[in-house]
């Protein structure tokens, strides 16, 4: 895949990186992409992309940096992989935030049942500390008196 927005690369701000074992896991806190499995090395490399340098750049301040070549080729890779991740700030992940219709994030996360998946939906409000259950549909409260329409 091809970059089709500015070679400038840009991460998407408050990612997380994780040591998971050998590799570093980097991951999204709003869960909109899959987290990537990066080496040390490609963490590093990552840290430049703050959408002021081309991939030309990229290689050469890593250089200066390290003292290891890094082929652009293998940059322009890691930086597809980001872009399929939706971990790179890029025209992808714009349209996918403003797309009307996204893949559902909660999928596997509440029962394919509605009976029981409604009671796992009423046990967030009613659980210890929970706000309790919504009055009915249109019901508003105000500390004013009733919601003028």
């Amino acid at each position: 895949m091809e970059l089709i927005f500015s070679e400038l690369p840009r991460l998407r701000p408050r990612l997380q990186a994780y040591q998971n074992g050998s590799e570093i896991l980097l991951t999204d806190p709003l869960h909109i992409g899959s987290p990537i499995g990066l080496t040390r090395q490609a963490l590093s490399l990552i840290s430049l992309f703050n959408g002021t340098r081309n991939l030309f750049e990229i290689q050469a301040e890593f250089a200066q940096r390290t003292g290891e070549f890094i082929p652009t080729e293998w940059i322009q890779d890691l930086v597809d992989s980001l872009d399929e991740e939706y971990l790179l700030d890029s025209p992808r992940l714009k349209a996918l935030l403003e797309s009307p219709v996204r893949k559902p994030a909660c999928i596997g996360v509440y029962s394919d049942d509605p009976t029981i998946a409604s009671k796992q939906i009423d046990s967030l409000f009613t659980a210890e500390g929970g706000a309790g259950l919504p009055g009915p549909i249109g019901c508003r409260l105000s500390s004013e008196g009733p919601v003028q329409g």
